[in-house]
């Protein structure tokens, strides 16, 4: 099989196309033929040297999130061969195959190509975990999202506006907070100077998604209501934060950071389990859509890498194996 591996890991790192040995198959897993695969900011900072893939997957082959067809099964799968499926994985997604738990796989969707498949697992688990399942967000609340035109940040708006919460967002780029006024009709807020006063934010926010992590965390609290909660999810802003204890305490707020790439296989069993029962079918309603922006083939990877590096993307990169 084929694997894009970097060479190199550190600021002078390469991804290159390279030949390995084809992957055996467990109990409980699948071997799935890829058609295409996420790019995400933690593939930058593995190939930067500072993400290491977790013990026991490829350390040098980055990716997460993937889409493809099922060409091996075991004994007791639920899975067919030939099945359509979008799934997650730990590492090694950037790859022609990919061995993956059964239970983090996921039936993809008739009406999504294999690009808009791939975008979908990482982002729309990681919003709608961080949101509803641990943030506890319902209707009529109010979500703030930080870099809302990010991929997290469009699933993040999609969800919190499928469940009927009111959804407000923030980015550092006007063309970005205009596209997304235009597309979801919300109010975004660009995040400049002293940006956590603004009327339409400050003190009015039930949870707070923060993708960024850094002095914005601590902002954040300015924003939130009466036993609201900041969900640190990201940290393209920094890994520090000076948090004031005093407006924690008089807000009696809460402030939790989640990750999924970590979790173990029982946690991501049962998270896929409950998505695909109350959040799957909103793709197949068409009310969720992907939310991938862009495309690539393999063979342009490094410019893909770029793209994201670049902060000028809105959604989701995508690369594909064949033209």
């Amino acid at each position: 099989m084929r694997v894009v591996a970097i060479e190199n890991m550190g600021p002078d790192s390469a991804l290159v196309i390279q030949e390995r040995e084809a992957l055996t198959c467990p109990m409980g897993c699948s071997r799935v033929a890829v058609e295409a695969f996420g790019v995400n900011r933690a593939d930058l900072l593995q190939r930067a040297g500072r993400y290491p893939a977790p013990e026991g997957t490829v350390p040098d082959v980055p990716g997460l999130e993937f889409s493809g067809r099922v060409v091996e099964t075991r004994e007791g799968s639920r899975w067919s061969i030939g099945d359509p499926v979008m799934g997650l994985v730990s590492g090694g997604g950037y790859a022609t195959e990919v061995v993956c738990e059964d239970g983090h796989l996921l039936p993809k969707p008739d009406s999504m190509s294999w690009e808009e498949a791939a975008g979908v697992v990482e982002a729309y688990l990681t919003a709608w975990d961080a949101m509803v399942v641990q943030g506890g967000l319902q209707a009529s609340r109010t979500v703030l999202v930080h870099a809302a035109a990010s991929g997290v940040g469009v699933a993040a708006i999609q969800v919190a506006r499928w469940i009927g919460a009111e959804v407000l967002g923030t980015t550092r780029s006007a063309w970005k907070a205009e596209r997304l006024h235009e597309t979801w009709d919300i109010p975004v807020i660009l995040r400049k100077e002293e940006w956590w006063r603004d009327p339409r934010i400050s003190g009015r926010c039930d949870l707070v998604v923060d993708l960024v992590g850094g002095a914005e965390t601590s902002r954040g609290l300015n924003c939130l209501t009466h036993q609201g909660t900041i969900a640190v999810v990201g940290l393209t802003a920094g890994v520090r934060s000076e948090i004031r204890l005093d407006h924690l305490l008089a807000r009696r707020a809460r402030i939790f950071g989640t990750v999924l790439r970590s979790r173990s296989i029982c946690e991501k069993d049962l998270l896929f389990s409950r998505f695909e029962r109350e959040v799957l079918p909103g793709f197949e309603t068409g009310e969720l859509r992907s939310p991938t922006e862009e495309s690539y083939h393999v063979s342009a990877v490094e410019e893909a890498h770029g793209r994201v590096a670049s902060n000028q993307t809105f959604g989701k990169v995508i690369i594909t194996w064949t033209k």
